[in-house]
């Protein structure tokens, strides 16, 4: 019966990834950083600094080079830095992103 579940389970991630929809949301987190970071004037070192994911990664993730999908731990420490939800990372970029006060990295001021 836990074998049948686990089929069902990975059946329903294999049909996620086909359908589009896991392309497009990578797409949108994607854009989404390159947008946050832009907006907030932040170089690759300074966002690695607040957020502590490391700075090769984040331009990894940002031009979709040579990285392999971002968990959520990486999405949420970003989103945190980048002063919004961690849900809104995943979503289409916009011009009008609802900012919040980001938090200062460990160690700062």
């Amino acid at each position: 019966m836990a074998q049948k579940k686990k089929d069902r389970v990975s059946t329903t991630l294999v049909d996620a990834k086909e359908s589009g929809f896991y392309l497009r949301t990578l797409k949108h987190f994607r854009a989404r950083l390159a947008e946050l970071r832009a907006m907030h004037g932040l170089s690759y070192r300074e966002l690695h600094q607040r957020s502590g994911v490391n700075w090769r990664q984040l331009v990894s993730l940002e031009t979709g080079k040579d990285v392999p999908n971002p968990t959520l731990a990486t999405i949420t420490r970003l989103a945190e830095a980048l002063g919004v939800e961690a849900w809104e990372m995943l979503t289409p970029a916009q011009s009008g992103v609802r900012k919040k006060a980001p938090k200062k990295a460990k160690g700062a001021g």
